[in-house]
């Protein structure tokens, strides 16, 4: 049996040598990395998966940043990820960032450390700069859900803008006039976007837009569920029963299960005084009754298309314009928003 002793002999170097080659590190000269890969060759020698893309230098391996593992709309996108990088030959790493900025940059650094081939990412984006590393490094890069501002790579993404103002629109056809929103921090694509379709909504119907009803929630960087149910309370405790909204407009699934609880607690019946409508679905591990009119946007084959686009950058070392893949959100029509009148 041929070992990584026998290849070092021939080659003429040190087993740590031939480790290292085998392990992609830079650490190592060209002449001698082709030096060990040839003793390979000649002995037949193949250690592990590694040994076939020797030449090619690859991982055969792909990262996937995502904000928050137990919304089922990204765990959505990790099948469609996960299910095309399996059947093109790759692995995929899976980066929880919890929604936390400092965190998201250590997976950075792990990614520029173990030599990923590919990196798709669903970013907190207070900053681009430990990005544009990866970036700088040659490695191919998606956007998935989330944009960043003036940061020019491939994004596969939903249209917050549009799902936000048929969601909003939706409502005031049901005769819900008067909509608040609970919303994550602005700095957010997402919820940026989100909030201008709302707005953009009550304009064009010539509902005045009470600032008083726009809850962002500026502790956090991500959806949070906790966030949604305080700024809920707040909302419905300051507003006396005659200016209190009659609709909410929740950001996401997970917020929209803060805005129930907070609702639910404050002696509001659902549909009938309070009409609950959010982003993207939840599974049918959470018992909610009414089930959440929502805007649903097509998770798996966001993630499918990231992981489509970079193994294509990878494989065919495609360098053309960046893609932008914008998808539509379907609107689910269930009873949260069906009251008035029933």
């Amino acid at each position: 049996m041929i070992t990584i002793y026998d290849v070092a002999k021939k080659a003429g170097v040190s087993p740590s040598t031939v480790s290292r080659v085998l392990n992609n590190y830079d650490n190592v000269t060209e002449k001698t990395r082709v030096k060990v890969i040839k003793a390979c060759n000649d002995l037949n020698f193949i250690p592990n998966a590694n040994a076939s893309n020797l030449k090619k230098r690859t991982t055969r391996t792909l990262a996937l940043f995502i904000p928050d593992i137990e919304n089922p709309f990204f765990t959505s996108v990790l099948k469609g990820f996960e299910g095309k990088a399996f059947k093109s030959g790759y692995n995929t790493i899976v980066c929880d960032t919890d929604e936390n900025f400092e965190l998201e940059k250590s997976y950075t650094q792990m990614v520029l450390e173990k030599r990923i081939d590919g990196v798709a990412v669903s970013t907190i984006s207070r900053s681009k700069g430990h990005l544009e590393e990866i970036v700088s490094r040659k490695i191919p890069l998606v956007l998935i859900d989330r944009k960043i501002k003036d940061f020019d790579v491939d994004i596969v993404c939903g249209d917050s803008t549009q799902g936000a103002r048929d969601l909003v629109g939706h409502l005031l056809e049901q005769g819900y006039s008067k909509t608040a929103i609970i919303i994550a921090s602005q700095h957010l694509s997402t919820s940026k976007e989100r909030i201008e379709g709302y707005k953009s909504v009550l304009r064009e119907a010539g509902i005045e837009i009470n600032q008083s009803y726009i809850k962002v929630d500026k502790q956090n960087d991500g959806y949070s569920r906790e966030a949604a149910y305080q700024m809920t309370k707040e909302l419905l405790t300051e507003c006396q029963e005659s200016d209190r909204p009659d609709s909410i407009f929740a950001g996401n699934n997970l917020m929209a299960l803060g805005v129930y609880q907070a609702v639910r607690e404050m002696g509001l019946k659902v549909p009938e005084e309070m009409a609950i409508v959010c982003f993207d679905n939840l599974n049918l591990t959470y018992e909610i009754e009414p089930f959440f009119t929502a805007a649903v946007q097509p998770a798996y084959t966001m993630g499918m298309m990231a992981a489509d686009i970079l193994i294509n950058r990878i494989e065919e070392n495609y360098e053309g314009n960046v893609q932008q893949v914008i998808l539509k959100p379907d609107i689910e029509i269930r009873k949260s928003s069906l009251g008035i009148g029933k």
